[in-house]
């Protein structure tokens, strides 16, 4: 599923960024098309909002509520951090940047942390790099 959700993200990250400057001037207007730089940023997230959806699934019918509250916590507080520091300077792809970066953090990285999540981060990583778990 890792693995699915990951060509699925890759799929959509990429066909966004071809045609966000047309999805964001047929939803907003022409004027608005400065945002699509945004867009094309921030659709990346995608993918790692979707191996965290899964990651927690797990998580939670492992009892591992912990780990999970954690992880959301950590997340909340990087993007905090990295928005204050982007912000100010990069404005809106500032706060795109903060969001991917927080995202990558939270439902990725920190599961390398855990030993009862570490297995995880190694399907995670497998499914990043587009390498079937089950070839």
């Amino acid at each position: 599923l890792f693995y699915f959700m990951a060509v699925l993200g890759y799929s959509a990250a990429i066909l966004c960024v071809f045609l966000s400057r047309p999805i964001i001037s047929f939803v907003f207007g022409p004027q608005y098309l400065q945002a699509s730089n945004i867009l094309s940023i921030h659709i990346w997230t995608g993918i790692f909002v979707s191996l965290g959806v899964l990651g927690s699934q797990f998580l939670l019918a492992e009892n591992f509520t912990r780990i999970l509250f954690y992880r959301t916590a950590l997340g909340a507080v990087f993007n905090i951090i990295f928005n204050l520091v982007l912000i100010p300077k990069y404005g809106g792809i500032g706060a795109a940047v903060a969001t991917l970066i927080s995202q990558f953090i939270a439902a990725y990285l920190l599961d390398i942390f855990s030993i009862n999540t570490r297995e995880m981060f190694f399907m995670k990583t497998r499914a990043l790099l587009l390498i079937p778990i089950n070839p």
